[in-house]
């Protein structure tokens, strides 16, 4: 505000001078400073704190996570480390692995059990070295059981599942059930494929796929895989069926040397080369089926089935067989691809002969049958010795056609049951 002071006057009017008048000194309000940047200092300051103590809170418990995967040898640790350079070392019992890239493998000496596990490691890097534990779940376990492919009578593919208690199991599209403990298992029989000759190793090779999801969890697929030769066997004597009136038999053939050969459990010698002789006895009469077992290592085995029929007398056996449903031979040899199985009783006289291992081998020229040739070829296991010129009657099936003596020729081959000469 302007300085306001009184005047005064000298006598007769003239004003009388006075000081110089001050100016009173302005009352200004001080200049206030903006707030902002205190207030984003302090907020991200804030929200450092924060994101340090979420670190540390959330932050793994290890810096190593594992899985468990397969191994040449069995069973390892996959593990993943990012805070371990090149060369950090991991150890486990006497099992130990070199980090490379953050990744190492660890072998384990054990197979895990299903449920969950904790795993104590030691972890050397940067001079320094810390145990650290891993956690580590088995929802499930599935392989393929040997044991019954080999021990089981008929045999079969097993496939044994053990998962979490609650878990739902599906085998080739099928569900398996579990028992309390989550135990199962799922069976094929494998007969067939393990029944039958064969002189060279042949390859059984089955895939089994199986989907299990274990309780609140996603389901987890995966396959079992059966890679596995099956022994050698062969059985010369006798035939897949034999008739007989005597109370024994003689059983021959061969397997690998390193065999184990068997019937209805019974060992059988062997010789150096794989082959045996046994004489085999038939407690009474009747029908019975036998099988001959090859067991080899690290093989499924091969079986040979003989159906053996001890009757009172071979005319009695010619008697009831030709009861059943026989063809004549101009009707085999008309569908000679199709006569497979087909019941003959034949008789004609021998052309050829000859044996080796206790099986026979026989031209027969069968009588009447209304054609310029009427061979037939006829394999026999039996105890008649029929000689060339003798006159028989052949009991048996039709196994197919074979060359017969002349060029371009195909004739009949019966497998014979028993033979009666005349």
């Amino acid at each position: 505000m302007p300085g306001i002071a009184p005047t005064h006057s000298a006598p007769g009017g003239a004003p009388v001078p006075t000081e110089a008048p001050v100016a009173a000194p302005q009352l200004t309000s001080p200049r206030r400073r903006p707030l902002w940047p205190w207030l984003l200092v302090g907020t991200l300051g804030l929200l450092g704190v924060l994101m340090g103590v979420g670190y540390w809170l959330l932050r793994p418990s290890t810096p190593v996570s594992a899985q468990l995967v397969s191994s040449p040898d069995g069973e390892a640790l996959a593990l993943s480390c990012l805070e371990c350079p090149d060369g950090s070392r991991v150890e486990r019992g006497a099992a130990s692995a070199v980090f490379t890239a953050h990744q190492a493998t660890l072998p384990l000496s054990e197979q895990l059990g299903v449920g969950d596990h904790e795993l104590t490691i030691s972890l050397s890097r940067g001079g320094r070295t810390e145990t650290l534990k891993l956690p580590i779940g088995v929802d499930y376990r599935a392989h393929i059981d040997l044991g019954a492919l080999k021990d089981r009578d008929p045999p079969a593919l097993a496939l044994v599942v053990e998962a979490r208690p609650g878990s739902t199991v599906e085998v080739q599209g099928q569900p398996l059930s579990l028992d309390t403990n989550g135990r199962g298992v799922w069976r094929e029989d494998l007969s067939l494929q393990l029944t039958g000759p064969s002189s060279r190793v042949e390859r059984l090779e089955r895939d089994v796929e199986y989907q299990i999801t274990p309780p609140g969890g996603a389901p987890q697929r995966g396959s079992a895989k059966l890679r596995i030769g099956i022994a050698t066997l062969g059985v010369d004597a006798p035939l897949p069926r034999l008739t007989t009136a005597k109370p024994s038999f003689m059983l021959s053939g061969v397997a690998d040397p390193r065999a184990d050969v068997t019937v209805t459990g019974q060992p059988i010698k062997r010789g150096d080369a794989g082959r045996f002789a046994q004489a085999m006895a038939i407690s009474s009469p009747g029908e019975t089926t036998i099988r001959v077992k090859a067991t080899l290592a690290d093989h499924a085995p091969r079986f040979i089935p003989l159906t053996i029929h001890r009757m009172d007398s071979l005319a009695a056996a010619a008697e009831s067989f030709r009861k059943q449903p026989t063809k004549r031979l101009a009707e085999v040899r008309a569908a000679l691809g199709e006569s497979r199985g087909v019941k003959v009783a034949w008789t004609g006289r021998v052309s050829d002969a000859s044996s080796a291992h206790g099986r026979q081998v026989l031209l027969l020229d069968v009588a009447g049958c209304g054609a310029a040739s009427c061979l037939t070829r006829v394999v026999y296991a039996g105890e008649a010795t029929p000689q060339v010129g003798d006159r028989i009657t052949v009991f048996g099936e039709v196994q197919g056609g074979v060359p017969g003596p002349r060029t371009g020729q195909l004739v009949p081959e019966v497998y014979a049951e028993f033979l009666l000469s005349e």
